[in-house]
């Protein structure tokens, strides 16, 4: 394309803003990271580490 390497690396850095836009946005609509959290937790085996 011929154009420099600090133009391309906005372009990188609007597309990374933009799909995190489009993530906060889908969290708002149809909330699911709570239900992740619970899942995890329900679902985690902790083991506690072995003394040094």
């Amino acid at each position: 394309l011929g154009l420099p390497p600090e133009v391309l690396r906005g372009f990188a850095l609007l597309a990374r803003t933009a799909g995190l836009l489009g993530h906060i946005a889908e969290e708002r609509r149809q909330p699911i990271a709570d239900q992740v959290y619970r899942t995890v937790e329900d679902n985690t085996q902790y083991i506690e580490p072995e003394p040094p």
